[in-house]
């Protein structure tokens, strides 16, 4: 299944994006779903939910599989147990959850390199529906300082940049699921000084995170992404 570019470019809710709001509003399970991006199928795909998650009655869990796991070097399967308390009994997210909880998760996942695809339009809908945001009129436009975007226009972090540099390289790759390939065009990137990135270090790339800090990108971060991406697609084909 072909993908389209201005699915990869849709807006995502980001941590900052909650800043704004009341950290204590809660919300449940089906409020969760209603803000999750669907599949290429039109439907959330709660076995399968941004590549490395499973949506359960109680909460999001960390989609391990032993059979998979058998298959990974110790670094690819370390990857993929990555959960926020270590624990991977627990939920990532507990349902229902509050506004700071879920900031919590996404300042994680973006750490990580992991997707948790949210519709930050529909996100605001939500809250609005349980309380008014404190002098918000877009998600994540302060007080007095709302503006009209243009139609298509979207405000995007650093985050959402690397994730449309791999998406654009991959697009344009003979294999868009070989870390080789993929790898190696991210290196020419960088030495055309692409955004977001800022240099080659011993073990991966430098990019700019959306709070000005300089995270590492390694070769297995994109090979864990390339994996679930994969993954995923598979499943919905």
């Amino acid at each position: 299944m072909a993908d389209c570019l201005d699915d990869l470019l849709a807006p995502e809710l980001l941590a900052e994006h909650l800043d704004e709001f009341d950290q204590n509003i809660t919300m449940g399970r089906a409020e969760f779903l209603r803000i999750a991006y669907p599949g290429p199928n039109g439907e959330v795909n709660t076995r399968d939910f941004g590549g490395w998650l499973r949506i359960e009655l109680d909460g999001l869990y960390v989609n391990l599989n032993p059979e998979d796991e058998a298959m990974l070097t110790p670094e690819e399967a370390a990857a993929l147990s990555e959960h926020p308390t270590g624990n991977l009994k627990e939920p990532v997210l507990s349902f229902p959850f509050s506004v700071g909880q879920l900031r919590n998760v996404l300042v994680f996942a973006a750490s990580t390199g992991n997707d948790f695809p949210l519709k930050p339009e529909v996100f605001q809908e939500v809250v609005a529906c349980k309380t008014v945001p404190r002098g918000i009129g877009q998600v994540g436009e302060p007080a007095g300082k709302q503006r009209g975007r243009p139609k298509g226009s979207h405000q995007r972090s650093r985050q959402d940049e690397l994730r449309v540099l791999i998406s654009r390289l991959q697009l344009k790759a003979l294999d868009r699921y070989s870390a080789t390939e993929i790898w190696a065009a991210l290196l020419e990137a960088e030495k055309g000084k692409t955004a977001p990135l800022k240099g080659i270090v011993p073990g991966g790339i430098q990019w700019e995170k959306s709070d000005g800090t300089i995270g590492v990108f390694t070769r297995d971060n994109l090979s864990d992404r390339l994996r679930r991406e994969k993954k995923r697609r598979d499943k919905e084909s």
